[in-house]
């Protein structure tokens, strides 16, 4: 069966040739378009039929439009189609789906699969699809929180002006004219509370001439306010070694579908709902952890919901904590070891330097130059009017390094630094001839020794009597 109505003519044509005979030739004619009362008021609606990238268009087929048990194709003008078999016993409404992914202008039609070569009235459609609004965008601060809930919308129409203006939907069934109809829109922000819990899609609408452009979404999430939170506790906690800026807070609930506020106190802020445990609010839940790793070393105020606070200090690094020995087994284990190191003497310097003192550490040749603490000499009669102390805890001579002494080396020549003698260029953690001249010229001026050799009288060589001497700032 098609859905193309037919009336038959019959032509009956007399030819006379030779012996007289007759030749009869029937002739069916497609009814005429202009006979539109045998045809409904149309077999195909499509709605909307102009609008932005991405267009969801819906078509519509009343039963009243096909003669039943039809084969249909249709066309959707942009290289695709669906088939649409029409049962015999077919009463009702067909509907069709499609996305329009490009902008352009798409015809779309039904061909009845026995006549494809004839346009059918009222079959088809012209669907107008345009490009979006560049730069359009809707955001929604804060997204999530209990009720009532007051939220900020800040929207842009992308400069574009629309026919029927911009709208702001809520979600909750209520709307905004957002921009005038006509007018070019821009940014704009505009503030609306929400009353009771729920989530909510809100959306900032272009209205077109017969269509319409979604130009942003924001999703809200309004949680309903259980109970007081009482109950609610803050406890936090360092992560990792001693040298980490990592910590971890945990947070006590007394409701499952509570929100919370948890501020790092590093200008970091987190704003989420509690996980559930239930599908009822108000059952009782035990705690949640976050976790956090601040950038630079300090002491930070954390607070929970503006009215629970912690201070915590990182790293925890203490100036008695032992330097960890160098033990390794192969090159990449050495590496890595001595990277620990690196990173430990990092976050130190990073803790002096943040005191705000006007002494700084700073970095020469791949070394850092620490500064000492020098008191008044007791003795006039020195050419120096200062003095500084060190604490060694081992004697040490030429050829002993840091791995040998643990990092004592290292500590002798930033002393002698700090007192002049020392003036090689780079802190190297060797003891070698440029740290014994360094020694001899602090043991003459302090009066330790004044002449010799490292082997005869200590000259050039650190033993306990300069050892004593140094470490005695008087």
């Amino acid at each position: 069966m098609s859905l193309l109505k037919f009336n038959s003519v019959a032509l009956v044509i007399s030819i006379m040739v030779g012996v007289a005979s007759l030749m009869i030739f029937t002739f069916i004619a497609p009814h005429s378009a202009q006979a539109s009362s045998q045809y409904p008021a149309y077999i195909m609606a499509a709605t909307p039929t102009k609008g932005a990238t991405p267009l969801t268009v819906v078509f519509t087929f009343p039963g009243g439009g096909f003669d039943k048990g039809g084969y249909w194709t249709l066309h959707y003008g942009d290289g695709q189609s669906d088939f649409m078999p029409v049962p015999a016993d077919f009463s009702g409404t067909l509907e069709k789906t499609h996305v329009y992914k490009s902008a352009g202008t798409y015809k779309a039609k039904v061909i009845d699969d026995n006549y494809p070569d004839v346009e059918i009235p009222y079959a088809n459609a012209t669907i107008t699809v345009s490009a979006p609004a560049t730069g359009a965008t809707l955001s929604a601060s804060p997204t999530a929180g209990n009720a009532p809930l007051s939220v900020k919308f800040t929207g842009n129409g992308g400069g574009k002006s629309y026919f029927g203006g911009v709208w702001l939907e809520y979600g909750d069934g209520k709307k905004v004219l957002f921009c005038n109809p006509g007018s070019s829109c821009g940014t704009k922000s505009l503030s609306y509370t929400y009353a009771t819990a729920g989530t909510y899609k809100a959306k900032l609408i272009g209205e077109g001439e017969g269509a319409a452009s979604n130009l942003g979404t924001a999703t809200i999430e309004v949680a309903k306010m259980s109970e007081p939170r009482t109950s609610t506790t803050l406890s936090v906690a360092q992560t990792g070694d001693k040298a980490s800026l990592a910590v971890k807070a945990t947070l006590g609930f007394n409701s499952t579908c509570q929100y919370y506020k948890l501020d790092w106190g590093d200008g970091n802020v987190e704003e989420k709902k509690a996980p559930s445990h239930s599908m009822m609010c108000g059952m009782a839940m035990t705690s949640l952890t976050r976790s956090h790793t601040y950038k630079n070393p300090g002491t930070y105020t954390i607070t929970l919901d503006g009215t629970h606070t912690k201070k915590v200090t990182v790293p925890v690094v203490r100036h008695s904590d032992p330097i960890p020995p160098l033990s390794y087994s192969s090159d990449k284990d050495r590496a890595a070891q001595i990277d620990t190191l690196r990173k430990l003497l990092e976050t130190l310097i990073q803790m002096i330097n943040s005191t705000g003192g006007s002494q700084k550490v700073t970095p020469q040749g791949g070394s850092f130059i620490l500064p000492v603490q020098s008191q008044p000499l007791s003795n006039p009669g020195t050419t120096n009017t200062t003095r500084s102390c060190l604490t060694l805890a081992r004697s040490m001579d030429i050829g002993a390094n840091d791995q040998m002494t643990g990092g004592e080396v290292s500590s002798l020549q930033q002393f002698l630094r700090g007192t002049g003698d020392f003036t090689y260029p780079e802190i190297t953690g060797y003891y070698g001839q440029s740290t014994s001249q360094a020694v001899q010229k602090w043991q003459a001026r302090n009066g330790v020794v004044t002449s010799g050799t490292p082997a005869s009288t200590g000259f050039g060589r650190v033993g306990a009597r300069t050892r004593t001497v140094m470490s005695s700032c008087r």
